[in-house]
């Protein structure tokens, strides 16, 4: 029997310490004080298994499509809607990549929006910040980007796309978003 705080129990286990909520472990601690992960530590690894260029011409902001996930503790990310939606109140880490070309004189750059607001809760007081920029003017390129948020439990993230003008084509299973509750 470990200490009742409104349905949450810290308990000792052997030399490590628990803490569960109705009665699932949430976080488990060593004899050091060292997190121990568990198999319901949120995170998730999406990836769209396409195999063509898929052409993109609305200007403005563009959710990436997310058909299969490798890695989904928690459920927390939805092919559905191509979101991950925080289970937990926390700190996570995004990445994501897509390759793409595009036509002629064409500008893009992708950004993580945080409940459909792109640059959404950023760790700093810009508002908005750019991750990458792109004016490949018919060439091939790499949309890299990762950034680190503070999430409160409920909020979603998608990996987005802005488009100025013209027609951007990305690679279906070159397409990767993964997150990561890092506490």
């Amino acid at each position: 029997m470990g200490l009742d705080l409104n349905g949450t129990t810290v308990t000792k286990n052997g030399n490590n310490l628990e803490v569960a909520n109705s009665g699932a472990a949430a976080l488990k601690f060593d004899n050091t004080g060292r997190f121990i992960r568990s198999g319901t530590h949120p995170m998730f690894y999406a990836s769209n298994t396409g195999s063509s260029w898929v052409a993109r011409s609305s200007v403005g902001w563009n959710t990436y499509p997310f058909n299969s996930t490798e890695i989904n503790q928690n459920s927390c990310f939805s092919t559905s809607t191509s979101r991950f939606t925080a289970p937990i109140t926390g700190v996570y880490l995004f990445t994501a990549n897509a390759y793409h070309y595009d036509s002629l004189n064409t500008y893009y750059h992708p950004e993580f929006a945080v409940n459909g607001s792109p640059g959404g809760r950023m760790p700093y007081t810009t508002a908005y910040r750019m991750r990458g920029y792109y004016a490949a003017d018919g060439h091939s390129t790499d949309a890299q980007i990762c950034q680190i948020y503070s999430l409160i439990a409920g909020d979603y993230v998608e990996y987005m796309q802005y488009i100025q003008d013209g027609t951007i084509y990305y690679l279906g299973y070159t397409t990767h978003f993964a997150g990561y509750l890092l506490g």
